[in-house]
């Protein structure tokens, strides 16, 4: 049985395995800066689940299926993720640092894209991060299950980024969370602020995140350092963070925030654990 989405909602496990996946993934961000950067941003990341579709899904009416750049531009243009000319920029953008490769010879069209080994192998290991939070919620063996069952992952991950695009509640975030994930590399900035929380209480509504190298940031995260800044200063103003009284350079992150971002990711975990759920049903009858 699938977690609730109320259930993740009200558990404090999950925001607690919320601020340590962000841990483990801002490790990994230095790891692969470039293949993290894909998305960096909540419409990269909307783009990367229709690429993941798309290309797991082979067969459709017709007999003409998988990853093409006509089928890609119409999925997400209908899906009101972006436009045409986005669609194609982000494909481009993919196959130029060989995150996807061209399956079919140059002369056959249309042309079919997959997703390079190196660009697989981060996804399956970010998913594994990702259902962690779900078992430290229910005390849970999903890890187990699709070490065991790894055919298992093809049928999750596809049928939650389905659910996932289909969900205006998840396409569309709060203002307050739009700010940093419609923003370029956005998504990476809000991990690191998470990470920064482990084993702190907050105090009067606020923790302690202190100094914020944003420099060093900046550069880690490959963006401008002025992008940066302006972000902070945006976030700031909207009541995220605030300056911490009489230290310059150094921050206290909203508890309120916090909540309000964990309360919007539930969403995608409730749809992940469905999907997980769905994936084991039809295995079993198969």
């Amino acid at each position: 049985m699938a977690v609730s989405l109320e259930r993740l909602v009200s558990s404090p496990d999950f925001t607690k395995a919320m601020v340590e996946m962000a841990r483990r993934l801002q490790r990994d961000c230095h790891s692969h800066p470039r293949l993290t950067r894909v998305v960096g941003s909540h419409r990269r990341w909307l783009l990367a689940q229709v690429i993941f579709l798309l290309q797991s899904q082979p067969e459709s009416v017709g007999g003409k299926g998988g990853l093409t750049a006509g089928r890609f531009k119409q999925m997400v243009v209908e899906a009101g993720i972006a436009s045409r000319n986005t669609a194609l920029s982000f494909l481009q953008h993919l196959v130029f640092y060989r995150l996807l490769v061209v399956e079919t010879a140059e002369n056959v069209r249309p042309r079919r894209y997959v997703l390079a080994e190196k660009s697989l192998a981060a996804w399956k290991c970010w998913f594994l991060v990702t259902i962690d939070v779900l078992d430290a919620v229910d005390d849970g063996n999903r890890r187990k299950l699709f070490r065991e069952r790894p055919e298992l992952f093809t049928l999750t991950q596809v049928e939650m980024s389905r659910r996932c695009i289909e969900d205006k509640r998840w396409r569309e975030p709060s203002e307050r969370i739009g700010l940093f994930h419609w923003t370029e590399a956005g998504i990476l900035v809000i991990r690191d602020l998470l990470s920064r929380i482990s084993g702190l209480e907050p105090v009067d509504g606020w923790y302690d995140i202190g100094d914020a190298d944003l420099p060093e940031l900046a550069a880690a995260l490959l963006m401008s350092r002025t992008h940066l800044q302006r972000l902070y200063r945006k976030a700031v103003d909207q009541g995220c963070l605030a300056p911490k009284p009489g230290l310059k350079g150094q921050f206290l992150l909203s508890e309120g925030f916090v909540q309000e971002y964990c309360q919007w990711q539930a969403i995608r975990f409730a749809h992940l654990d469905a999907a997980i759920d769905e994936a084991v049903a039809f295995t079993s009858k198969a």
